[in-house]
């Protein structure tokens, strides 16, 4: 007995060091969260064009939190987004980055990430003896027709509650990005240009060879995309603001997983419970279902029946037997993406 218990014993007091060293990371960056919040609080603040200065305290003590969460997978993909948008503002400076912010999920993961940034950036790359400038984040929110209430509601209250300089355009979007980026003078050998910071994710339809910095095509005006958020899952937007109790819109919270318009998304239905309701967006369980509730707007045109509920192609969208093939064919989808290897989050 004592020879098998003796090289357990040596094996315990082998790792220990190397748990005292993590705990001692663990505590020192605990340690140095608190000193900076300590000397944060000290630092004069001069608000420019009437910033406010308690939100931007409040995004201060974010980044803090954030630069001192444990290391980890998810910890790692965190800092690398925040010294992203770190690097966009040391390049364009505080007005010239911009939160493209439709109220979803990844926006809302990448506006709260954004102001953050501005903050930490504000703060550690001014110079030295020089007071923090307090600057707002620019913002622009696209209106469009058959947007959800809930959405647009959201998008305001954060504005409000963060001070957000949001610009609201009732435009197209590349006529939205010509009125945010200056016109470039010729004779100065200079282009003017912008950073827009976009919700894409690896995943994304559109988001096929992205990275965390990219030029704008050829035949659209000159800024640069950037994608704090490229590299995350579906779960760990989830992790991040769940993890941080951000808000998010309330949709989320009754079984929608992505948003659109009004016409063409429905709740998830790999969410439906069998007594009808729907589970939270963050408990799907199979991230390549995230968009099963978007359907095609010119096949499923919503119309409406004499009672006045909403209707698919003459068939009522909370038919209970319309829902339960859909939910059996979603799941049948996750199921063969599993066994072709393409699954890759298994976590809601």
């Amino acid at each position: 007995l004592a020879q098998a218990v003796r090289p357990r014993m040596r094996t315990v007091f082998q790792l220990a060091p190397l748990l005292r060293l993590g705990l001692r990371r663990r505590a020192m960056c605990a340690v140095s969260s608190l000193n900076s919040s300590e000397s944060d609080a000290s630092v004069p603040l001069t608000a420019i064009q009437g910033a406010d200065v308690k939100a931007f305290r409040d995004s201060l003590r974010l980044y803090r939190r954030c630069r001192a969460m444990p290391p980890g997978e998810f910890s790692t993909k965190l800092q690398r987004s925040l010294d992203v948008l770190v690097d966009a503002y040391r390049l364009y400076g505080p007005r010239g980055v911009t939160s493209s912010f439709n109220g979803g999920k990844d926006a809302v993961a990448c506006l709260h990430l954004q102001r953050a940034a501005l903050a930490g950036y504000c703060t550690d790359f001014r110079p030295e003896k020089s007071p923090v400038q307090v600057w707002r984040v620019e913002a622009i929110f696209f209106i469009i027709d058959d947007e959800f209430p809930e959405v647009r509601d959201f998008v305001e209250t954060v504005a409000d509650a963060h001070d957000l300089a949001l610009d609201r355009l009732q435009c197209g979007w590349i006529e939205g990005l010509r009125s945010r980026i200056p016109e470039t003078n010729p004779e100065s050998g200079l282009v003017a240009s912008r950073a827009f910071v976009l919700g894409t994710r690896a995943g994304d339809p559109n988001a096929a060879g992205q990275q965390h910095f990219g030029p704008s095509s050829s035949w659209m005006p000159p800024f640069m995309r950037v994608n704090p958020i490229i590299d995350w899952s579906y779960a760990e937007v989830w992790e991040f603001l769940r993890g941080f109790d951000l808000p998010y819109c309330s949709l989320y919270d009754k079984g929608y997983t992505s948003l659109g318009k009004r016409a063409d998304t429905m709740p998830n239905p790999a969410l439906r419970r069998d007594d009808g309701t729907y589970a939270p967006a963050y408990m799907l369980d199979c991230s390549e279902l995230e968009r099963a509730g978007r359907h095609n707007a010119a096949v499923h045109a919503p119309n409406k029946a004499k009672d006045g509920k909403a209707m698919n192609n003459g068939v009522r969208a909370e038919d209970p037997k319309i829902l339960k093939v859909r939910k059996n064919a979603v799941k049948q989808q996750c199921q063969d993406t599993q066994l072709l290897g393409t699954f890759t989050n298994g976590q809601g």
